[in-house]
């Protein structure tokens, strides 16, 4: 709690007392469910694919724990994220604008919007194609009620969805030499991340990870086959990472870093061309 961070212009982070959660006891068996999966599934190292799918559904399971641990459940993390400071994107979403006439007028319609007019259209594309599914399960007929329906929808399948990273994660650990336990010692190092389990419903813990470790892993097969078109491919997918958020960025300047990195360690394998 450095008071520190108070004083920074424009911190937002602030400090909250949280009362006990209740069911308390939740919490540790949580904790300790979590390290008996994980321990049984590094007894052997056959199955990788199905422990994989064990991991995600443990990781999706935690995030949810969490949320019942907050006394609602589901409703917990549709909470989180509903009633946030980000919740625009939700909001522009159940106005039902039309996916392709949002992205063609994007700047027209959201350039002077304090959340939208800072974020690539591919943000608002996510939350109306959600939107567009929830509807499939939950109808509504105003903006209200689509939001509510686009919100519980995201509650209920956002979690499973972030942890699919844990598939990219491990097939480029395995491309850089490391071993199959290693990998999976990646992936329940992911699962069991704060920052990860504690932000449900936000495309930063759901999306984001997800297509920087597929762009990647894409990098390195292109890397790997010295192709030219899975070269081309890797840089429409950076092009479209950044459609979906500034924040990958990163790997605008990663990828060729990298690429260079190789070729001076290895220029043999990989000459300059």
């Amino acid at each position: 709690r450095l008071k520190v961070f108070l004083v920074i212009r424009g911190w937002k982070w602030y400090f909250w007392q949280k009362e006990i959660p209740q069911p308390v006891w939740l919490f540790p068996l949580m904790l300790l469910s979590a390290v008996a999966i994980v321990w049984l599934l590094f007894r052997n190292g056959k199955h990788i694919q199905r422990k994989l799918v064990i991991l995600m559904l443990l990781g999706a399971a935690l995030q949810i724990g969490f949320g019942f641990l907050a006394g609602g459940g589901f409703e917990s993390l549709r909470l989180k994220y509903a009633d946030s400071v980000f919740n625009r994107y939700a909001e522009a979403a159940a106005e039902d604008p039309g996916l392709w006439h949002a992205l063609r007028t994007y700047e027209n319609d959201y350039g002077d919007d304090w959340y939208l007019g800072t974020k690539p259209p591919g943000v608002l594309a996510v939350y109306i194609l959600t939107q567009k599914a929830a509807n499939l399960f939950l109808p509504a007929a105003d903006s209200a009620g689509r939001f509510l329906s686009l919100t519980t929808f995201a509650a209920y399948i956002f979690p499973f969805l972030a942890f699919l990273v844990l598939l990219p994660i491990y097939h480029l650990a395995r491309k850089l030499g490391i071993t199959d336990k290693e990998g999976l010692l990646a992936a329940a190092l992911y699962i069991a991340a704060p920052v990860v389990l504690l932000i449900p419903l936000f495309l930063d813990q759901v999306l984001y990870p997800l297509v920087f470790a597929s762009v990647l892993l894409l990098a390195w097969h292109a890397w790997e086959k010295n192709s030219w078109p899975l070269t081309l491919l890797t840089g429409a997918a950076v092009y479209l990472a950044l459609y979906l958020g500034f924040s990958l960025l990163a790997l605008v300047p990663l990828i060729p870093l990298w690429f260079c990195l190789q070729m001076l360690l290895h220029p043999k394998e990989h000459p300059f061309k």
